[in-house]
């Protein structure tokens, strides 16, 4: 992840000291730098949860999907996601997926099917979805298990295949007038 405000960090942080209220015992890995890290550190100390969050850095690509996977749930906090790239990984992994409300996580998730989304800049839905996946394993089992399926689909292949027919039809509207 890359730590800046439009990936919601302090927003993540907010909403697991809210989750730490309720699941005293709860860890959360935050992997990724960046220009904000800063405001991270002082938001953690500040909410006094130092205790429950490890801050993992940059991780080489050839090892996030074992972090991923070792997680209860991925958390995309963002305000803005044009794809979600970072989602597919995560579900690609093995890993439950919690959202919010991006266009690019709502192109990609199925509310409660393969992940669940919650409102953009809403610490506490946020955090209610992340007790749930903790405390509900068939939850997220079947969130993880659909979550491979809809990775499966957005293959390379996939994806030109779609870039084509976008660009055919583009072409066939252009010719029509």
């Amino acid at each position: 992840m890359r730590i800046t405000k439009r990936k919601g960090p302090l927003l993540l942080i907010e909403a697991f000291a809210r989750v730490v209220e309720r699941e005293p015992q709860a860890m959360l890995l935050v992997a990724g730098t960046g220009k904000d890290f800063p405001l991270l550190l002082r938001k953690i100390r500040l909410l006094r949860i130092q205790e429950n969050v490890r801050l993992l850095g940059a991780i080489p690509q050839e090892n996030l999907a074992k972090y991923m996977r070792a997680c209860d749930a991925f958390v995309l906090p963002s305000y803005v996601e044009a794809f979600g790239i970072a989602i597919l990984e995560a579900m690609a992994s093995g890993a439950p997926v919690i959202a919010t409300r991006t266009s690019g996580a709502e192109r990609i998730i199925e509310d409660e099917k393969n992940g669940i989304l919650v409102p953009i800049g809403d610490p506490k839905s946020l955090a209610e979805a992340m007790v749930k996946v903790i405390n509900d394993r068939s939850l997220a089992t079947k969130l993880w298990r659909n979550g491979i399926r809809t990775a499966r689909r957005f293959t390379w292949e996939n994806t030109a295949k779609q870039v084509l027919e976008v660009y055919k039809e583009l072409c066939e509207s252009n010719t029509g007038q």
